[in-house]
């Protein structure tokens, strides 16, 4: 690069994030990237410890994530400050399992790990899920890690387990994961292995809301975000595989397809894991590739790597929940 090359690069990035804001986040190789719709970088962040599963603060003066190289349902948390760089260890459990020491009936000893971070609204606390894994580092299944919300006050670092996500249907703990806070900040959208519910930010009640009766091509349903503080984007699908992606009033357990608003960007889809709104923009996931589209146009913005998401979630004006 040619001489003042590096703060010509500087210069236009800062000029670039100023004329279009960053919406999009993703890990890749243990660094994130803060990203515009079209998929151009405004930042790239690398730290001592490489950063897997992680959440952005609404004001990108923070990030929440989970180590790479950790077990497959979770680690600690750890944070970041994002103006000086810093980071901190940010749990110090265990909350929920109270004696990790404890045996099980087949004399597994037990610890805690940490995973799915989501910062509320204002970007005082974080929602995160709780399991247990074998402390010896061995394999285990969902439903053996399967445990609790929690929510952590990031000024005090006071955990607060949410009780209601204690006993599921079946009363006992359910594999719940991926946390959204509501627009408001009110409440709290989480799914299960199957199946979806809402819980108030302080975790007093938890209210069902997949479909009480699934379609018969259909054995499986998930919730993928909010839309407004109103409604909810759902996916059914048979084996874990998304086969219609649906809009949800919080009033209703029967979700409308979303073909009207998404459809486009849902054609020639393969292996949708995940479908996000915010502002005008769509999100689409596979495993391996995620996709921006402009929801008034129409049009393809950018590509990303797998398990982007966006940075900040606004509502969608142009999706309307009756």
């Amino acid at each position: 690069m040619a001489p003042g090359g590096n703060l010509l690069f500087v210069v236009l990035a800062a000029a670039l994030a100023r004329a279009t804001p960053p919406q999009v986040a993703y890990a890749e190789n243990g660094v994130l990237h803060i990203a515009t719709a079209a998929g151009i970088v405004v930042r790239a962040i690398k730290t001592s410890v490489p950063i897997c599963d992680f959440a952005v603060a609404r004001d990108f003066s923070k990030v929440v994530f989970v180590p790479c190289n950790t077990n497959r349902y979770g680690g600690e948390l750890h944070i970041l400050d994002l103006k000086t760089g810093e980071v901190e260890r940010l749990t110090h459990g265990p909350y929920w399992t109270t004696d990790v020491t404890e045996a099980t009936d087949n004399d597994e000893l037990l610890r805690e790990v940490y995973a799915n971070p989501e910062f509320s609204p204002d970007g005082s606390r974080i929602v995160f899920a709780v399991r247990d894994i074998p402390a010896d580092g061995g394999d285990t299944d969902a439903i053996e890690a399967s445990g609790p919300l929690a929510t952590m006050d990031l000024d005090t670092r006071r955990v607060q387990i949410l009780k209601s996500t204690l006993d599921v249907s079946v009363h006992e703990p359910a594999f719940a994961n991926h946390p959204k806070w509501s627009l408001d900040g009110r409440q709290i959208l989480v799914s299960f292995e199957s199946g979806y519910a809402v819980v108030p930010s302080d975790g007093t009640t938890l209210r069902e809301l997949d479909p009480t009766d699934l379609p018969d091509d259909s054995n499986w349903s998930t919730a993928f975000g909010w839309v407004t503080d109103r409604c909810i984007l759902t996916a059914l699908g048979r084996d874990g595989n998304v086969g219609l992606v649906g809009i949800q009033l919080l009033t209703s357990r029967h979700p409308e397809p979303a073909s009207k608003w998404l459809g486009f960007a849902l054609e020639n889809q393969q292996d949708i894991e995940s479908v996000q709104v915010s502002g005008n923009f769509a999100l689409v996931c596979s495993e391996k590739q995620c996709q921006v589209f402009d929801l008034r146009s129409r049009h393809s913005l950018g590509r990303f790597p797998g398990g982007a998401r966006f940075a900040q979630t606004t509502q969608c004006p142009l999706i309307q929940c009756r």
